[in-house]
């Protein structure tokens, strides 16, 4: 996955933002919109969006708080949700590291997160 940040500007009437095919918006902040993508647009962009590829280190923290990554949590949350309650994961986390119920709960958790990473690697929010 390849990232970017770019401006989206408003000339005469006419909207100029990054183009590109599968191209995924993760967040708008300021006028500036973050986006991920497996091509290689940038060549075709408009000087005035000033495109900027990004590394995964300095997009982090927006993919660690965009939209798209809480909703995959919400869903990891809700498939824990199904064998634990909130109530349960409490007395669960407060019991020692060797106990078996903990260890079941964490190897659920563990379960859990595995079954949404390839989504959220498809997705360019996690390598």
């Amino acid at each position: 996955m390849k990232y970017y940040k770019a401006k989206q500007v408003i000339a005469d009437g006419t909207t100029i933002s990054f183009k590109g095919e599968k191209v995924i918006h993760y967040a708008k902040i300021d006028g500036v919109e973050y986006l991920g993508t497996e091509d290689d647009p940038v060549a075709e962009q408009s000087v005035e969006i000033a495109a900027q590829e990004l590394t995964y280190a300095e997009i982090k923290p927006i993919l660690d708080s965009c939209h798209l990554m809480k909703t995959i949590n919400g869903m990891i949350e809700n498939e824990i949700a199904e064998h634990y309650s909130i109530q349960q994961e409490i007395k669960m986390v407060k019991l020692p590291e060797t106990d078996p119920a903990r260890i079941a709960y964490q190897t659920y958790v563990d379960a859990c997160k595995a079954l949404f990473r390839p989504m959220k690697q498809q997705y360019g929010l996690i390598q």
